[in-house]
């Protein structure tokens, strides 16, 4: 037997090859642990640092050094070095902030790990070298709320709700810590999809068995209470039963918040997952030592966490449980494999109990909200009349209350036996000055009525409203995508930078094409067009019109007045006008003329010639901006 040790950077330090004895006690729900011891030396000392690394094979389970023990005693020197499997550095961490988060168990295990040790806000809260193992699909679905709680044992609370089991892994080759999650088998004799796998003194493959069966804390039935008072409450019912058969418990949920993005569905979700956790199952234990004679393989057959089934035929019996916990051991003796069966009842008290940060429910009486508690005259708890919000008015006095007020007897002296009231500015606050007299500051008694009904310190207060960060679900921006970029929206931009870097989905990149609306004559999605036009004309004529032409005759005809011609056949005009009588004139009319003018045709005629058209490539692009251009395709 062998173990190999690592430092922290999980470079190689040593291999311990002289083992007095190794205990290897591996969990499900939670950190497994280790016992070694060796016999001393300087070298296997050295190799042996608190938060050093150990391995026992190639499977990539590792366990942390927390203590080392040095021992001189009759039967020499040993070294006693003990510690926790890899997931006890989970338990290192808290979740910051308030998560409300819906999606599957193992996507949900991952964002709280990747929340509080791999890129959490704070850089001195990543774990070096942890990483995620790759997305493995695993189907369990839950929608929860959680804060302030451990991260370890949240995640272990979704293991024992939901089944999916985690673990963190060291692999040497990559000086990487795994952090996996994988779904348990069955192979009880209850199903026929996997081998089964039965354990049986019959069998000859198992001995010195202890049983266990207890309905003592069963609690199939849970009313979750949300936010709300009295019949405005918001309450939830989980779990199934009935008659004799049915065991009911409460669970407070009002830490649980309505935030303002979450639907009622989403909030009743969050409560049943709440519900669901309090949830316990009839205790059924068995403790036993495992034969190894090759009938069933340990992790080929079964391994930790998959459902097998006892078969006890001296007590009648048949159990269909998970294995819980198997202890492997090396010693003087040989290899010993001991598994443990379901949950005895002290150690699922324990789990139940083991965590009170955060949200963790635990089995006490619920009382009336908002009360300080204290023993009844039988010892019993009970709420009393001071709320909390009285109590915590306690908060700073370091002795008796009643000595103190005592000791406050009021004293006026100096200046303020005399204050007149024409001394003082009207509607202002008093204080001391720096003679211990009282005199009036600058604090108006209007901006003195602002303090009224502050309960507790201004400065802490205004400290606790900075701003936060807002945390979306996967649910919620897919649904903001799908409203903005639908499947076979189109995204522009000017930055090469993909929309699936920025909202998420499947986009095709669209490259050297314009854009033309749909319509008759272009169906949506349809292409075409090109970069360039080559234009060539066909070989054509060109045709003319002409005028022809032949004799004629051209008249003219001239018009004129008629005209009077007036003579006298004698007589003398002196001094005056004549008047010349009508019987004097002679008048005269005109007529027309006329004149033909011959001429011959003339006519003109043209030749048709072909000429070819011409050839060549032109660009028909208007005025542009390019940009960068993708189609949303899922």
């Amino acid at each position: 037997m062998q173990c190999k040790v690592y430092n922290q950077e999980i470079q190689l330090l040593g291999i311990i090859d002289s083992i007095q004895s190794l205990i290897w006690h591996r969990h499900f729900y939670e950190p497994g642990e280790f016992e070694l011891v060796i016999p001393f030396s300087h070298h296997v000392l050295s190799l042996l640092e608190i938060q050093n690394y150990i391995t026992k094979d190639e499977s990539g389970e590792f366990a942390i050094i927390e203590t080392i023990d040095v021992e001189n005693s009759e039967d020499g020197e040993w070294i006693h070095c003990s510690g926790r499997f890899g997931p006890s550095l989970l338990y290192r961490r808290i979740i910051y902030d308030r998560l409300t988060i819906s999606n599957t168990v193992e996507m949900v295990m991952r964002m709280l790990v990747t929340h509080s040790c791999i890129t959490p806000s704070d850089p001195s809260r990543v774990i070096p070298k942890l990483q995620l193992e790759t997305f493995q699909g695993h189907a369990p679905t839950v929608t929860m709320q959680v804060t302030y709680r451990s991260l370890a044992q949240t995640l272990y609370q979704l293991s024992y709700t939901h089944q999916v089991g985690w673990d963190v892994h060291l692999n040497p080759s990559t000086q990487k810590l795994i952090f996996k999650t994988w779904m348990p088998q069955d192979h009880s004799a209850n199903q026929t999809t996997n081998p089964q796998v039965v354990f049986s003194e019959d069998y000859e493959n198992i001995r010195s068995t202890h049983y266990q069966n207890s309905e003592r804390f069963t609690r199939n039935i849970a009313l979750v209470g949300g936010q709300g008072e009295g019949d405005e409450r918001i309450l939830v019912e989980v779990g199934e039963g009935s008659g004799s058969s049915r065991f009911e418990t409460f669970v407070n949920a009002k830490d649980c918040r309505w935030e303002d993005e979450m639907s009622e569905q989403e909030y009743l979700n969050v409560l049943s997952q709440r519900g669901w956790q309090s949830i316990e199952p009839p205790i059924k234990f068995i403790e036993t030592q495992v034969i190894l004679n090759g009938s069933i393989r340990y992790k080929e057959d079964f391994d930790l966490g998959d459902w097998v089934s006892i078969d006890q035929s001296r007590w009648n019996t048949i159990i269909h449980v998970q294995v819980s916990e198997i202890t492997e051991v090396w010693d003087e003796q040989g290899y010993h494999l001991q598994p443990i069966f379901g949950q005895s009842l002290g150690s699922q008290r324990t789990q139940l109990q083991s965590d009170t940060s955060g949200t963790s429910q635990s089995l006490s009486p619920a009382f009336s909200p908002n009360k300080a508690l204290v023993s009844d005259s039988s010892g019993q708890l009970s709420a009393s009349n001071v709320s909390t919000s009285e109590l915590s008015s306690l908060s700073g006095i370091t002795s008796s209350i009643q000595t103190q007020l005592d000791t406050k007897q009021a004293v006026i002296s100096g200046a303020a036996s005399t204050i007149a009231s024409s001394n003082l500015t009207t509607s202002r606050a008093l204080i001391s000055n720096s003679s211990g007299k009282v005199t009036v500051s600058s604090v108006t008694s209007t901006q003195l009525d602002t303090l009224s009904g502050v309960t507790s310190s201004i400065q802490t207060q205004l400290d606790s409203k900075a701003s936060t960060s807002h945390t979306h679900t996967s649910s919620q921006i897919t649904d903001f995508l799908n409203k903005v970029y639908p499947v076979g929206a189109i995204y522009l931009s000017t930055s090469s930078t993909s929309p699936a870097t920025l909202f998420g989905g499947t986009w095709t990149a669209i490259q050297n094409r314009f854009l033309v609306a749909a319509g008759s004559s272009y169906s949506a999605g349809s292409t075409g067009g090109s970069e360039s036009h080559t234009h060539t004309s066909a070989a054509h004529k060109h045709g003319a019109g002409f005028e022809s032409g032949g004799d004629g005759d051209l008249w003219a005809t001239v018009s004129g007045n008629t005209g009077y011609i007036y003579f006298r056949e004698d007589g003398t005009v002196t001094g005056s006008v004549a008047t010349w009588p009508a019987t004097h004139r002679v008048s005269g009319t005109y007529g027309t003329t006329s004149n033909s003018v011959g001429g011959g045709a003339d006519v003109r005629g043209f030749t048709s010639t072909t000429t070819p058209g011409p050839t060549g490539s032109s660009s028909s692009l208007p005025p542009y901006l390019s940009v960068y251009m993708w189609q949303r395709t899922a």
